[in-house]
């Protein structure tokens, strides 16, 4: 039994036979991940943009609790002065145990006016903004394809060797 929805990426993918739902889950995988990448790169972005550094005080250290995988993480309770309101803030992060234990001040890379919008120096990650990149590459390597292939389909419809006509209309601003 098939959708209405499988026929039209069926279609739209030009797949003829009754196994092409797969092209039309490819495109989708590729929109889910071109968009919650996206999501996870303006997060970067926003600390790129508007993020300040501060040196933090660590109010309160949890020792890390090593498992089969890994050596665990250092749960960081620290507190900073936010320079949009003067404020004092204080929230918490975690960093890898082979970090080893942190000092009593670490730097923090905040966003103003922010609760909960910070996190230590270094404890960032690039994964997401690699994968978007990628992925708006391959979407701007397709949308060249496709525009080449619809080129190359229409070029048969116009006579070789004449230029397309130039109109001449009305002028539309005067002068």
């Amino acid at each position: 039994m098939r959708s209405d929805f499988s026929d039209f990426c069926d279609e739209a993918l030009g797949n003829d036979d009754e196994d092409g739902s797969a092209g039309c889950l490819v495109c989708f995988v590729f929109v889910a991940t071109l968009f919650v990448s996206g999501c996870f790169s303006i997060v970067e972005a926003r600390y790129w943009i508007f993020g300040r550094t501060v040196a933090a005080v660590v109010t309160r250290v949890q020792s890390p609790k090593p498992t089969d995988e890994s050596d665990g993480q250092f749960e960081i309770r620290y507190s900073f002065v936010d320079s949009s309101s003067n404020a004092s803030r204080e929230e918490g992060d975690a960093v890898p145990a082979s970090w080893g234990a942190p000092p009593i001040e670490v730097p923090v890379r905040y966003i103003p006016g922010r609760a909960g919008s910070s996190r230590i120096v270094g404890n960032e990650s690039y994964v997401a903004v690699w994968i978007f990149a990628i992925a708006a590459l391959c979407t701007l390597a397709g949308l060249g394809y496709a525009y080449l292939q619809a080129k190359r389909a229409l070029a048969p419809h116009r006579p070789r060797g004449v230029l397309p006509r130039r109109r001449r209309g009305r002028r539309w601003i005067a002068g």
